[in-house]
């Protein structure tokens, strides 16, 4: 995926195409890896390469609902994959933050979807923005939980009584 993955530009002829399917091809692939939640290690050295992640999400307003929507899939992936990385002690906040940083530099280009012609790009960036304020709403408990335990204890708090508030029941 690293040397497969071509920028994002929008070229009307046959190596664009094929350009574009590729990438949109690596992008899926990223987003299913991201959603297999029984391997935390393959979810560390995925979120680790945070330049192919990067460079996966580059093309989010060069076209349409081809080229956004998987984009989009692949933030909303790792938004998730942040929240639950967060039960995993100290090496699963490293990996949230780092997913954290890269959802906050697409926060401007996810706002702009809100405003695409299709339902759908709309409806799936509305879902992202949701799932990145929930996340940031679960590290700040995290955050908070753990200086509340080291100031009650002398034990390093892994996140294991950490509530989650389900936002699709909200």
């Amino acid at each position: 995926a690293e040397r497969d993955l071509q920028p994002w530009v929008t070229r009307d002829d046959t190596q664009g195409q094929q350009i574009w399917r590729l990438n949109q091809r690596i992008v899926s692939l990223l987003a299913e890896l991201l959603r297999y939640h029984n391997a935390p290690e393959s979810l560390m050295v995925l979120a680790n390469a945070s330049d192919l992640l990067m460079r996966a999400t580059d093309g989010m307003l060069v076209d349409g609902e081809a080229c956004t929507t998987p984009q989009l899939e692949l933030l909303e992936a790792m938004a998730v994959a942040a929240q639950l990385s967060l039960g995993w002690g100290v090496p699963g906040k490293a990996m949230a933050d780092g997913l954290w940083n890269l959802l906050k530099y697409r926060l401007p280009a996810t706002v702009q979807c809100l405003s695409h012609s299709s339902a759908h790009v709309r409806a799936l960036s509305t879902s992202v923005l949701r799932d990145i304020l929930h996340a940031e709403s679960l590290n700040f408990r995290y955050c908070k939980n753990i200086s509340e335990k080291r100031h009650h204890s002398e034990h390093l708090y892994y996140g294991k009584d950490m509530v989650v508030q389900d936002w699709h029941k909200a």
